[in-house]
């Protein structure tokens, strides 16, 4: 952070330097000071923006969920990523629409950017939903989730709703 900012000091306004900052400041969780200079990153190059990730989530942290959701849905218009599609889905079940964050989360699956993450969250989403339609819900999955961990313990549990215990064993 210190290499950053003295960089910075040597060109100012530097919207790549800039959104460095804000990366860092938002993995040290100094929301403000990373909403800050994130968003003068943005001002300075609103073509070249790309940590559309960590905008959303310090806009989240500092409350502003609706300037989050904008900023997951023009930054997955933008440079669509997996993990901006997750947070987006994360926001969406934070408000309480389920149906929006399970296409959010599904959406995740089929963008660039493994998001085991995306996955956690859909099957969990997808566990309230009826039994028998838990293994279609896992046919639909990309081939590359069906393999992980999750992606097995999901097959398994929806072979035990639907009846079929050996085949879950």
């Amino acid at each position: 952070l210190e290499l950053a900012e003295a960089a910075l000091a040597r060109q100012p306004g530097s919207p790549q330097l800039l959104a460095r900052i804000g990366m860092l400041q938002e993995r040290l969780r100094r929301p403000r000071k990373a909403r800050a200079a994130l968003e003068a990153s943005l001002a300075a190059d609103p073509d070249g923006f790309e940590p559309w990730a960590e905008l959303a989530k310090v806009r989240a942290r500092l409350g502003d969920v609706a300037a989050a959701i904008t900023a997951c849905r023009t930054g997955l218009d933008r440079s669509p990523r997996a993990n901006l599609a997750r947070i987006w889905g994360n926001l969406l079940t934070i408000q309480d629409q389920p149906e929006a964050a399970i296409a959010a989360y599904r959406r995740a699956l089929d963008l660039p950017g493994f998001d085991l993450g995306a996955m956690e969250r859909l099957f969990a989403l997808r566990v309230e939903r009826p039994a028998d339609r838990w293994l279609a819900d896992w046919q639909d999955l990309p081939p590359a989730y069906r393999d992980t961990a999750i992606g097995r313990a999901w097959r398994a549990a929806a072979l035990s709703a639907a009846g079929q215990r050996d085949a879950a064993l």
